[in-house]
């Protein structure tokens, strides 16, 4: 059964203790998502802290509310926790509600993500994509993540279009090696 949503306190930009924005690790170039309505872009809803303006991703109404995205890091991360952000109700579309997470599985289709199981399943309500406070995780079962695949399976008002406003993930680097600035030699 999927564990009910957690929130947690807000990571503040100044404030360095605890889980952060993880924006700056993000490989937002390489981010990626599947049965996205043409015009819409996952880019446009991977974003910092809360001042960033809300972005647009929908999901193909032609198809259906799924949406499989994934976010890939430039260096291994811990994932505390999540924010996923859709007003509720806005263009006959929904926010999401029953949400599957899963680390390092960056070549997912729609059939893996319905058969592999989730490392964690998210049931969102209404207050849980507000934005106010983020989503807490597992944080045991995310600590060595490089990248992040979410599997929006349904949204809130059963409609055949699911939709972002904003996407933010919390945590803290793992101290190493940016991959992004390894240089080729020979």
């Amino acid at each position: 059964m999927a564990a009910a949503a957690k929130p947690v306190a807000a990571a503040c930009v100044g404030a360095r203790q605890g889980p952060m924005d993880l924006l700056q690790f993000v490989d937002k170039a390489s981010a990626q998502c599947l049965n996205n309505d043409e015009g819409t872009d996952v880019k446009s809803v991977i974003c910092g802290p809360p001042c960033c303006p809300a972005g647009n991703l929908r999901s193909d109404a032609d198809v259906d509310e799924q949406l499989l995205i994934t976010i890939p890091f430039r260096v291994g991360v811990k994932i505390h926790s999540i924010n996923i952000v859709a007003e509720e109700g806005k263009d006959d579309s929904s926010a999401p509600a029953r949400v599957a997470l899963f680390i390092d599985k960056p070549d997912m289709d729609f059939n893996d993500a319905e058969d592999t199981k989730p490392v964690q399943e998210l049931n969102l309500t209404a207050k849980d994509t507000t934005g106010k406070v983020p989503v807490k995780l597992r944080y045991a079962k995310f600590q060595s993540v490089n990248s992040l695949t979410i599997f929006v399976a349904t949204n809130q008002g059963d409609t055949e279009v699911t939709r972002l406003e904003k996407l933010q993930v919390f945590g803290t680097p793992i101290a190493g090696m940016d991959m992004s600035k390894l240089e080729k030699k020979g």
